[in-house]
């Protein structure tokens, strides 16, 4: 990967190397809600009744092929990012106020740890600190979203204290506007994304009203697939140079791409 591609804004510094299962795809999920009745208390992430729970093995992304990283990326510690937020523009008013959305549900995958990690609203600090850890982030529009909306609930300064690739923000240096997620990943892999973030947002008031866990699973899952979709399109990138994507006139459309 060329520096010019990145943002390089932090010293380098050893990454703390966790050994997870690396089977799991979601961690500390709920046991279920008959054993919360039990106890007789609202389920939450981040609780030690959580179990792990795997993406349905179904899903499956054309173009996401299990391969060796290529020279330049492997034996890095790349960090897939996404979070929901418990609000939209409008109830915060406006574009400018990001930071007062609030966070759902934060999701990463470490090509270190092999696994996809769900972090709840309460442990945005320990996400900041992997964020922080990781050798490159890896989002789509996360630098001017994703970021603002985390920033008040950690220590560090994402944007100073990462290293990042924001593909929305790179393709549009090239393409000259913002493409959507949706659009590259259907073009280059064949799929896109399983719902978008109005759903996230009812499901959030559903969990707030209900105290039920299953609309904060459905966050989570959703949040999850973006974050699989994300590394499948930069995975994508690396194997093939290029991207493909839906253009204004309806047809694909390629751009080239030097991520290595």
């Amino acid at each position: 990967m060329k520096s010019a591609d990145i943002r390089r804004t932090r010293a380098a510094r050893p990454f703390l190397v966790l050994r997870y299962d690396p089977f799991p795809v979601f961690a500390r999920l709920q046991r279920g809600a008959r054993e919360v009745a039990k106890h007789q208390e609202k389920p939450q992430l981040g609780q030690s009744n959580f179990q792990p729970i795997r993406l349905n093995p179904a899903i499956t992304l054309a173009g996401c092929q299990l391969r060796p990283l290529q020279t330049g990326v492997a034996g890095k510690n790349i960090v897939y990012f996404d979070l929901e937020t418990q609000r939209s523009f409008g109830d915060v008013g406006g574009f400018s106020h990001k930071a007062k959305m609030g966070v759902s549900v934060g999701v990463t995958y470490s090509t270190a740890r092999g696994t996809y990690e769900i972090y709840a609203e309460n442990e945005m600090e320990k996400l900041g600190e992997e964020l922080v850890r990781a050798d490159l982030v890896v989002g789509w529009n996360h630098m001017q979203f994703d970021y603002p909306v985390l920033q008040p609930y950690v220590f560090h300064t994402l944007g100073e204290q990462t290293i990042n690739l924001d593909m929305m923000l790179e393709l549009e240096k090239i393409v000259g506007f913002r493409l959507k997620l949706d659009s590259v990943a259907s073009a280059s892999l064949g799929t896109g994304k399983t719902a978008d973030g109005l759903d996230a947002l009812r499901w959030w008031q559903e969990h707030k009203k209900s105290g039920e866990f299953a609309p904060l699973r459905k966050i989570a899952e959703y949040c999850a697939f973006d974050v699989k979709v994300t590394k499948c399109v930069h995975e994508y990138a690396l194997a093939h140079g290029l991207l493909k994507y839906d253009d204004k006139s309806g047809r694909i459309a390629e751009v080239a791409v030097d991520w290595k």
